[in-house]
């Protein structure tokens, strides 16, 4: 909440997915993101080869899809969820399991 005002600032759109994930989660990552249809996906890399892939919808108004994928690691998730906080904790708690992308 900027200046104590809710909602999306006038004449802009706010990614609150993004507003919500850690700075290290973020600067892991890298992204590509749909800015009408506020779809995310999160790329991270070990060496050349892929590491982890989050994919995020937002499939509804009021709710939000996040897929997750490490093959490496054989871990798949799928989770839904009506807030973009809870779906950014949920993510970063995935990361936290493999913080340094399988590197050392």
């Amino acid at each position: 909440m900027i200046n104590g005002k809710i909602g999306a600032p006038k004449g802009g759109r706010v990614h609150w997915l993004l507003w919500h994930l850690p700075a290290e989660f973020k600067g892991a990552y890298e992204l590509y993101y749909d800015y009408k249809k506020h779809s995310y996906v999160f790329v991270r890399h070990h060496g050349r080869a892929l590491f982890d892939v989050f994919i995020v919808m937002h499939s509804s108004k009021h709710w939000w899809r996040m897929m997750y994928s490490c093959p490496s690691k054989k871990k798949y998730e799928y989770f839904g969820y009506r807030n973009t906080r809870i779906l950014a904790e949920f993510m970063f708690e995935i990361y936290k399991n493999f913080p340094n992308g399988g590197q050392g």
